[in-house]
């Protein structure tokens, strides 16, 4: 049983420049290990800090899924040390921004996959905080599902749940795992930041009439998501879903190419500006092999998989 893992992040377009003259970081940062995948957007509009906070929660993910919600907070808790650590001689050179980091802390999301053979099947389990996805797609009957939290399509428009090592708790009702092993033959798993999974959800739901009102339902109340609800539903009359996908999975090969799709999507109005992350997850196909031949050998070829811890790089 083989896994293909591949996850790319890309900066928004159009970063700004900050007063240092360097970029504004991009604040969404994912890791891929040999058996686990963690996904972390900072939330830059809170606090300071955000991208290394980020950092610190994706590169520390333990080996086994979160039982509950107080075994995530424990783990938040225990990511406090070595970030101020990092952070705190930053910190002090500005008197503003150190009132910030004590007053406000850093926040992030967490969307976490982790996968293990079991009774001859690879399964896998979830676990999320915030408004970063785990979306598990079944590609022959066209099904998307998504963790409660951000089944409401209306839930990307408003302000998530973060964690904060500066917080005093989280609320039970922002944190989502599965609630058993998920065979994963015949299904993909994304695990994606906000801007990208709206974007996949939306443009999923885009695909069938109820799915299409209940996108235009949304814009009595949000009138400001009225042009990525329009340009979503004339491009799902032209495009199937599913090759949509094709052409994603294509672009997760480099970052440039990763880069170059979310910006193309940006333009065209189908995403909206931000920094965008995506791991995707799926049990490799079996290839059939011809018999060899009398006295030839068979060869065979790896499939290619995450052999190693890999750090995606944010721009910092």
């Amino acid at each position: 049983m083989r896994i293909f893992v591949k996850g790319q992040v890309s900066p928004k377009p159009h970063r700004e420049l900050l007063p240092s003259g360097r970029l504004s970081p991009t604040e969404d940062v994912i890791c891929l290990f040999p058996r686990r995948a963690a996904l972390s957007d900072g939330a830059g509009g809170t606090g300071v800090y955000a991208d290394l906070w980020a950092q610190q929660l994706a590169h520390t993910l333990p080996e086994h899924p979160f039982t509950d919600n107080e075994a995530l907070w424990q783990y938040v808790q225990r990511q406090e040390a070595p970030f101020l650590q990092k952070v705190e001689p930053l910190a002090a050179t500005h008197a503003l921004t150190n009132y910030k980091l004590w007053i406000e802390g850093s926040s992030a999301t967490l969307a976490a996959l982790w996968w293990r053979p079991l009774s001859g099947r690879m399964v896998a389990e979830w676990v999320s905080y915030g408004d970063s996805a785990v979306m598990i797609y079944e590609p022959r009957l066209h099904r998307l599902h998504l963790q409660p939290y951000l089944q409401p399509p209306d839930q990307f428009l408003r302000n998530p749940h973060l964690l904060n090592w500066n917080g005093t708790g989280l609320p039970p009702s922002a944190f989502c795992r599965s609630e058993k092993p998920l065979p994963l033959d015949g299904k993909i798993v994304w695990l994606a930041s906000d801007a990208l999974a709206q974007h996949l959800y939306w443009l999923y739901l885009s695909t069938t009439p109820p799915g299409q009102a209940l996108l235009s339902s949304l814009l009595p109340r949000y009138p400001e998501a009225a042009p990525l609800v329009a340009a979503l539903l004339t491009y799902s009359k032209h495009h199937r879903f599913d090759q949509h996908l094709a052409q994603l999975k294509i672009a997760l090969q480099s970052p440039e190419t990763f880069q170059r799709f979310c910006h193309q999507l940006h333009q065209q109005e189908l995403l909206r500006r931000d920094d965008y992350a995506l791991v995707w997850v799926e049990q490799a196909k079996t290839q059939q092999t011809k018999k060899p031949k009398a006295n030839q050998k068979a060869k065979s070829k790896p499939f290619p998989h995450a052999a190693h811890p890999r750090r995606v790089q944010t721009g910092l």
